[in-house]
């Protein structure tokens, strides 16, 4: 097979190297570009936000139109494009034609920086092991751009464990063991020459060529284009925190080189997924301040001094002043790095954060004595006080220059304002009108943000809160209870089903193993995903079915489709294996209400799988154990007996099952036959032995509101009937009878002449009839006529789509690569 299918847990893919010491992560294969928050670039956000000493390098793409694919387009990832490959200078100003451009759907800069890639000479196989063939071809792609990236992040690593920085020459003493993967990447960026033309950061060409010769200093001299660089690995920032670096350079010096700072963080990957706006979590500012209070910002073009024009949009920031700009100008500096907005801190107490600092004869001062001199930048925008070299700003205005208005203060929490205190707010349900500052709701909207109408499914309205209050009743311990929970209290809560929300039912916990014990105390329920309208990408659950109850551990276990089963095919699936391990269903799509899964012994493994794109509506099952109810003293209303005629069975012809195309799991991607779980008609009347509820567990003792059977006398060899006491105490009556149609039929034995549904209420008992020894039919008022009919189960599946997570390289124009 070529097709290559992530685990639903990102950590699943990098955890195994990382676990072994693998701080690098070179890949050249994605999928397509995507037009939100993909759960891909999310798990592998969230992946080196907690593991911040690891550096992913992505390629990113080979198509130039179609945008950077994931997970390139990741925050956290280093990005990967393409330039024309030579040793001529003015070859490797062309960005290749194929390479993937930026910026990604929300803006953010994608690619980071160009690698060599086109062409490339790469080794060859002829792929038979006893040719010792040894030979190359040239290769182009982002593919091949990204490993040689990759290299040079393996040099770099190499020359800090081994103590070559500060000083160029090797001490064991000065060896930085493990930096940060966001050091590992600023440096990376920090060493990038920008391409003819490029004045800053683009979607196109990224930050610029990498080139190596800007980050390796060596005692001997060979190589002169070293510029003297500094940085800080792992600093932590907390929201509204400013941090603040000194340094000297000597305005004076001859040198041509640029003076750069670049910062990087490895953000939280909280933001939600399929979010279309910037999903950057935690936004940090960077900027320069020269003696003279001159102040650069990160990743503006032209880099001219100004207002500022704060990036909240990515998590790396460069500022690069080119020699015309600070010769004769900067004798001292000070960088500024403030957390604007830390919204996650994670363990951390704070967002982590690398910054590298480079220019002529650059040195820095730890003792901050050279800032305190310094005018304040900006000048504190003309409304704060300059204390130190620093600002002080008023409660209406924040950040390093007082240039950004408090929108928590000057507008209520509900907006943004302008320098000059202009509220624009949050959304149309904010009264303007009535007060400029966004104080006001509109009539109807409620809560924090004025956007909530308090439109509660049940229970009562917190308008402050902007939330409904389910007023759910307090239930004896091991009660299932009724549950409502959402904003709206229009949801279940966790680990309940059912339109009624009072069922009890087993939530996916992700990436583990629920383990429902049968017994004579829980012998039904069901099994879904959650209570939402769908999944997520990822999902990954296994539920373990076990009758454990003494006597019954041999009893029957049915499994059906309860109110929906809508999971996208064919990569999306559910599987249950029987007793033995065996598979005995393989199941995506949409099935029918009632469809019967299984009906066995157990124990029973069922499992469902999430890839990491496209998602449905979900699942509930109804489980249900052949274990009976403890004795019961209760005793069923009185009702009319019904003399049933006899009744015969009509010829029906017989049903050939087709063959059935399985969805294709990822790890199997063959082709095979398979069939659905078929219910065998049984071929004549079984005598009627010792009756009990045990024989129809799924028809009525485990139905909600229906908990009691009893068999009356009535029954007899060629008919079985049933009565189903109603035990609810809910006002609206206890008549799920749409549940009980709905598993009868699920058994797919019985054709109904006629359906006569009305609603029951406390105390009374639904009648079932059952001709055979399956196939009932409820009914709170009459007889219901039934026929057993022979059943076959026919499914056909749509045409299987080869959808992939393709090679990066493997796009680029069909061409050796």
């Amino acid at each position: 097979s070529t097709d290559l299918v992530l685990p639903p847990d990102i950590g699943d893919y990098y955890g195994p190297t990382w676990a072994v010491g693998a701080r690098i992560s070179s890949n050249s294969w994605g999928g397509s570009a995507s037009s939100s928050y993909s759960f891909t670039d999310k798990s592998s956000d969230m992946y080196l936000f907690e593991h911040q000493d690891l550096l992913s390098v992505f390629a990113a793409g080979n198509y130039a139109t179609r945008g950077v694919i994931i997970p390139g387009s990741g925050k956290n990832i280093l990005s990967i494009g393409a330039h024309d490959n030579s040793n001529t200078p003015s070859v490797r100003e062309a960005v290749a034609g194929f390479s993937a451009r930026g910026p990604t759907y929300d803006g953010r800069l994608k690619p980071d920086l160009m690698g060599p890639g086109a062409p490339v000479k790469s080794s060859r196989s002829d792929g038979n092991l006893n040719s010792k063939n040894c030979d190359t071809e040239n290769k182009q792609g982002t593919s091949m751009a990204t490993p040689l990236v990759s290299g040079s992040a393996a040099l770099l690593r190499q020359y800090l464990a081994e103590g070559y920085y500060p000083t160029g020459s090797k001490v064991p003493a000065n060896n930085i063991s493990n930096p940060s993967g966001p050091l590992m990447k600023a440096m990376l960026i920090h060493s990038t020459t920008q391409f003819t033309g490029q004045n800053g950061p683009d979607g196109t060409r990224g930050f610029g060529r990498l080139e190596l010769q800007h980050l390796f200093y060596f005692a001997d001299g060979s190589n002169p284009s070293y510029v003297p660089l500094e940085f800080i690995d792992r600093a932590v920032i907390a929201d509204g925190g400013t941090h603040e670096y000194c340094f000297t350079m000597n305005q004076a010096s001859t040198s041509n080189a640029e003076l750069v700072v670049t910062i990087v963080w490895h953000d939280s990957g909280a933001a939600a997924e399929g979010t279309k706006t910037v999903p950057v979590v935690n936004d940090i500012d960077l900027s320069i301040v020269s003696q003279e209070g001159r102040i650069w910002v990160g990743n503006k073009q032209n880099w001219q001094p100004s207002l500022p024009a704060w990036d909240h949009t990515n998590n790396v920031e460069q500022v690069r002043l080119p020699s015309s700009m600070w010769k004769g100008v900067v004798s001292k500096f000070k960088v500024l790095v403030h957390g604007n907005h830390i919204r996650d801190p994670g363990s951390f107490g704070g967002q982590p954060y690398s910054v590298v600092v480079s220019a002529p004869a650059l040195a820095r001062d730890s003792t901050g004595h050279s800032c305190a001199t310094n005018t304040c930048p900006n000048k504190c925008s003309g409304i704060g006080q300059c204390v130190g070299g620093s600002c002080q700003c008023p409660a209406t205005h924040h950040h390093v220059d007082c240039s950004l208005c408090n929108g928590t203060s000057v507008c209520n929490g509900r907006g943004e304002c302008s320098f000059d205190k202009v509220c624009a707010c949050a959304n149309a349900h904010i009264d303007v009108v009535a007060d400029a500052s966004c104080g006001v709701c509109k009539a109807g909207w409620y809560g924090p943000m004025c956007d909530f109408d308090c439109n509660c499914a049940r229970g009562t309205c917190d308008q402050a809160a902007g939330l409904c209050m389910c007023g759910n009743p307090s239930v004896p311990p091991g009660d299932v209870g009724v549950c409502y929970d959402g904003q709206r209290c229009d949801k279940c809560c966790r680990d309940h089903g059912g339109s009624g929300c009072d069922r009890r039912s087993f939530w996916c916990s992700n990436k583990l193993t629920r383990t429902i014990n049968l017994t004579s105390s829980l012998r039904n329920g069901l099994i879904q995903v959650n209570g939402d309208s769908k999944y997520r990408n990822g999902d990954s659950c296994t539920w373990i079915l076990n009758a454990v109850e003494p006597g019954h551990e041999d009893a029957s276990i049915d499994i059906l489709v309860d109110e929906y089963f809508q999971i996208e095919t064919p990569y999306d699936y559910v599987k249950i294996y029987g007793p033995d391990g065996k598979q005995v269903a393989h199941l995506s799509g949409t099935l029918a209400k009632g469809s019967r899964l299984y009906r066995g012994v157990g124990p029973l493994r069922i499992t469902f799988f999430a890839d990491l794109e496209g998602d449905d509506k979900g699942f509930s099952l109804f489980f249900a154990a052949a274990i009976p109810l403890p004795a019961t003293s209760r005793a069923l209303p009185t009702t009319t007996t019904t003399t049933v005629p006899a009744v015969t069975s009509p010829t029906v012809p017989a049903v050939t099952s087709p063959t059935v195309t399985s969805p294709i799991t990822p790890t199997e991607k063959t082709t095979h036959a398979n069939t659905s779980p078929q219910t065998t008609a049984p071929t004549s009347l079984p005598e009627l032995e010792a009756l009990t509820c045990r024989d129809t567990p799924e028809y009525c003792t485990n139905v909600r509101d229906y908990p009691t059977c009893i068999v009356p006398s009535s029954s007899t060899s060629s008919k079985r009937e049933y009565h189903c006491q109603c035990d609810s105490v809910n006002p609206s009556g206890c008549g799920d009878l749409e549940t009980l149609n709905m598993i009868a039929k699920g058994s797919g034995m019985v054709a109904v002449q006629e359906t006569v549904l009305l609603s029951a209420t406390p105390g009374s008992s639904v009648r079932l009839v059952t001709v055979g020894d399956e196939g009932p039919f409820f009914t709170t008022s009459r007889v219901v006529w039934v026929f057993l009919l022979p059943f076959a189960v026919g499914v056909a599946l749509s045409q299987l789509f080869n959808r992939k997570l393709v090679g990066a390289d493997e796009d680029a124009d069909d061409e050796d690569m």
